[in-house]
């Protein structure tokens, strides 16, 4: 299982592993203010994602090895979606008015910010327990708080996702085992053929929540062919991925099947190999 990284740590990865960086450049301002350059060092180090400090003569130089460049490239596909979800909750804290287009913006985000991520980020974040209950329109926000939860999350810089990682990580020793058979399905057999459908059981990891990001990002970079089906699958893709964070036991079979044809549905047969993936991660 992987140690959830905090939000500056990411962005200072994700900067060093550009390959337009020059193996002594080191990061600006911007990326990692200067206060907090011993800690995320210490981070990364201890991680293992960059060498020994005191390579070129500087305890704190960043020097990413070649699990970091791994771990960048894993990051990289949900580091958008939990930037926003982490600066939609520091809006709510300080009662900043909600539309994406008002949240703090920086050269980084390109292409800025849609009212459909902004809903997404706020459903993600009241199903969380991050903010009180409420809706997920702009007057909605305007009126709720975050929960102790979502204040501890901004407290340590973590987005809110990974955060609930971190906390559970040391307390949760069981696993849940998850056995679904997906012999027969409609929607698993349209993935992955009839031939291929097979009986199994997995056990669902916290790294899960990384490979399951994963795939539904390369899964959304295809064009929508039915909008009605795409509004469900992305529901449902909530609804899973908030199972995956919360650790809390078996997906339905049905749920499974469901998604898988619903995708297929919306983006049509070249997501199949990507979605034959996912009974893997989520069985």
């Amino acid at each position: 299982m992987l140690t959830p990284l905090t939000l500056t740590a990411q962005a200072t990865l994700l900067w060093l592993a550009d390959s337009d960086r020059t193996p002594c450049e080191q990061p600006p301002e911007e990326v990692l203010p200067r206060i907090k350059h011993a800690r995320v060092h210490a981070e990364l180090l201890n991680a293992g994602l960059i060498r020994t400090s005191g390579r070129f003569g500087n305890p704190h130089v960043f020097d990413l090895n070649s699990a970091g460049h791994d771990r960048a490239e894993q990051l990289a596909p949900a580091y958008r979606r939990k930037r926003m979800e982490y600066r939609l909750l520091r809006a709510v804290q300080t009662g900043q008015i909600t539309r994406s287009a008002d949240l703090p913006t920086s050269d980084t985000d390109n292409p800025a910010y849609t009212e459909t991520e902004l809903r997404r980020a706020a459903r993600k974040l009241r199903d969380g327990q991050f903010i009180h209950r409420g809706g997920t329109n702009p007057s909605d926000l305007l009126r709720t708080e975050p929960t102790p939860l979502g204040e501890s999350a901004l407290e340590h810089d973590y987005a809110p996702d990974d955060y609930l990682q971190r906390s559970v990580r040391g307390t949760v020793t069981q696993n849940f085992d998850h056995s679904i058979n997906i012999t027969g399905s409609p929607g698993v057999a349209a993935a992955t053929g009839y031939g291929n459908a097979v009986s199994h059981s997995n056990t669902i990891s916290m790294n899960s929540i990384d490979q399951f990001d994963a795939i539904m990002s390369q899964i959304r970079e295809h064009p929508i062919l039915n909008a009605e089906s795409a509004e469900v699958a992305s529901d449902s893709e909530d609804s899973i991925r908030d199972e995956l964070v919360r650790g809390s036991g078996r997906i339905a079979e049905n749920t499974v099947n469901q998604f898988i044809s619903n995708l297929i549905t919306t983006y049509g047969h070249q997501v199949m190999a990507l979605a034959g993936q996912l009974p893997g991660i989520l069985g």
